[in-house]
């Protein structure tokens, strides 16, 4: 439990409040909070396998080439702070689940409640964003 809860926590502290310099390659309409969630994600470089936003539920999956606990760190960090940004600009919903896999098979999932990137960008720390994010935290097992 320790082990993933200083995984999401460096990461996102690493990041918290980092911007990208790239340009977008599609400009979403103010109210196609998806849309600029999906752009968010790819100038962080995550390109979703699955997004469906179900009622308050962002539903989210993405692929990762291998399960590093680094690289795996480093995209939750970039999931949990664009969603986030995409909150701040007004998305009503309620929570993003999210799962991480590796060759179309899944290896972590996670959650970030919308109140937890809410109290973030009303000026929260990266750290205890990361904290509440790992206590989500769980390794799932290979099938078979």
């Amino acid at each position: 439990m320790r082990r993933r809860r200083l995984l999401a926590t460096a990461a996102l502290a690493a990041t918290a409040g980092c911007s990208t310099s790239r340009t977008p390659t599609a400009t979403p309409t103010p109210f196609d909070y998806r849309g600029r969630f999906e752009t968010t994600l790819a100038f962080r470089d995550v390109e979703p396998t699955r997004l469906v936003v179900d009622g308050g539920v962002v539903r989210l999956a993405y692929g990762v080439d291998d399960a590093t606990e680094e690289q795996v760190r480093e995209t939750v960090r970039a999931v949990a702070n664009a969603y986030a940004i995409t909150v701040g600009y007004g998305w009503e919903v309620d929570r993003l689940r999210a799962t991480v896999t590796v060759e179309g098979d899944p290896v972590v999932r996670y959650r970030v409640e919308t109140e937890w990137a809410e109290r973030f960008n009303r000026g929260g720390t990266a750290g205890e964003f990361g904290e509440k994010i790992a206590a989500t935290v769980e390794r799932v097992a290979p099938e078979g």
